[in-house]
């Protein structure tokens, strides 16, 4: 990781998040808790859901055959979905625990 994109990094993951103040916009709290079908509409516990989400890949696996980035590199991505208002990110391989682990940690939903 270059010095810049390491100043980067740090920079973005000391703000604080902001999902208690995108609650009352559409979105769940941080929470594991899956997702359910009630009629045409998400719901995470009795609180609509409203999916805003990126796609995250398909990319080229790298000389080990991981199919996804780096620890450190997920983190970033992630922080900066959760600072721009995401609250879903749409993967098309089974991803590593490690994603999953940071997705939960910036309050974002995983669809595979």
């Amino acid at each position: 990781m270059t010095a810049s994109r390491t100043a980067l990094h740090k920079a973005l993951l000391q703000q604080p998040r902001q999902a208690g103040s995108r609650e009352g916009a559409g979105f769940a709290p941080n929470t594991a808790e899956r997702p359910s079908v009630r009629g045409k509409f998400l719901y995470v516990g009795d609180r609509k859901y409203w999916v805003k989400g990126v796609t995250y890949g398909t990319f080229r696996p790298d000389a080990n055959g991981r199919a996804f980035p780096d620890s450190a590199r997920i983190e970033l991505d992630f922080a900066q979905m959760a600072r721009e208002g995401m609250n879903a990110v749409r993967v098309y391989t089974a991803p590593p625990r490690a994603l999953l682990d940071v997705a939960l940690r910036y309050g974002l939903k995983v669809m595979v």
